[in-house]
């Protein structure tokens, strides 16, 4: 009889307790984790380390190691009273999982961190998970796990920040860029380039010589105008020649046009701080990117057409706003001592098919 009265007990002392409310625990989980973004703006290692237990796993670079919270509160002070934050933008909603009886979870996200230490310009993209167990009714991180992306991966967050800059999206089709030109001696020609996503197409006019070349994904070709004699395909050089005369494409979506994007640090890029991005185009050499620091605007790139040429460096400028697009209106191409100038007098939006990147019809009126 006691034994049944004490099993009756038990049931009746498990019927009383309120059942568990997972959505809420993870609120509480968040709101731990939150704690530690607000302590990098407010330099606060105490803070920092709030959700911790009194020590806890730390495993990174291959190594698993024990961390004492009262030992890693001086070094993250020192990190954080030299630390500029200029912002700490989580990528995704975290992951939230939890133990049925709410007594153990994981905590996953992913961020981008940038900003100024010991003042030089610093970029992380990383992602964590942190395991969390209920220590006296509150959660605590007891294990945490970070991995910082891969050069290739840093790089694909800054080509999407750029992206945001410029308001580019998945909308637009093909662009048209016309520009009158200026030679280093001063000569005047005329260049318009096609684009979009698989083709580029570049009509240029300068005194007595007119051409027209298109290289694409199934074909390439050059037709003078003058002459109306047309070669069915490209020398690499000139197909090289053609795609950097891309720029506007190309500060939208290089990766349509070069390959393997891999972030090769901060670096000055026309007196200003810039991420630069260094990409492999179709003869391996490379072509490098170059994103502002501040703001993640395209600033150009830089090409290497030969062993016993310059480099060719092109500069965007002149910012303005076409169609909700952040657009450059001015380019400058430096090679050694000589600049070319290019002013955009007409860029247009989605307004070219694929029989406009096949016609030999030139668009430059003959002088």
């Amino acid at each position: 009889m006691k034994f049944l009265c004490s099993l009756l007990f038990i049931a009746v002392c498990f019927s009383c307790q309120k059942p568990i409310d997972i959505n809420q625990e993870k609120e509480y989980i968040k709101a731990q984790i939150d704690l530690v973004t607000q302590a990098h703006y407010n330099k606060d290692a105490n803070l920092f380390y709030q959700p911790n237990a009194s020590e806890w796993y730390d495993v990174r670079s291959g190594q698993i190691t024990t961390q004492h919270k009262e030992e890693a509160i001086p070094p993250t002070q020192a990190y954080l009273d030299q630390m500029e934050f200029k912002d700490m933008v989580m990528s995704d909603e975290p992951i939230i999982e939890i133990s049925e009886d709410a007594t153990l979870a994981t905590y996953s996200n992913s961020a981008t961190i940038r900003g100024i230490l010991n003042k030089a310009p610093v970029f992380w993209a990383v992602a964590w998970q942190s395991t969390l167990r209920k220590i006296n009714g509150e959660w605590k991180i007891i294990s945490t796990t970070n991995t910082e992306a891969t050069p290739s991966i840093s790089a694909k967050v800054i080509l999407n920040y750029a992206r945001d800059y410029t308001n580019a999206s998945d909308t637009i089709q093909s662009l048209y860029a016309m520009a009158k030109c200026k030679a280093p001696d001063n000569r005047d020609f005329k260049t318009l380039i096609l684009s979009n996503h698989k083709d580029s197409k570049m009509e240029q006019q300068s005194g007595a010589n007119h051409y027209i070349m298109k290289q694409g994904a199934q074909n390439s070709w050059s037709y003078n105008v003058n002459t109306k004699t047309h070669i069915d395909s490209l020398s690499t050089a000139t197909k090289t020649f053609v795609q950097g005369h891309e720029l506007h494409w190309l500060s939208l979506f290089p990766e349509d046009r070069f390959s393997k994007a891999s972030f090769d640090g901060i670096v000055s890029f026309k007196d200003q701080s810039a991420f630069k991005v260094t990409f492999e185009n179709q003869v391996k050499s490379p072509v490098n990117f170059y994103y502002a620091f501040e703001n993640y605007q395209p600033l150009g790139f830089e090409i290497f057409p030969g062993p016993d040429q310059d480099k060719v460096v092109i500069a965007f400028e002149n910012w303005e706003q076409l169609n909700n697009l952040n657009m450059f209106k001015k380019a400058t191409f430096t090679q050694g001592e000589e600049i070319f100038e290019y002013v955009f007098t007409d860029i247009k939006v989605n307004t070219l098919n694929d029989s406009s990147f096949e016609s030999t019809v030139n668009v430059i009126e003959q002088n």
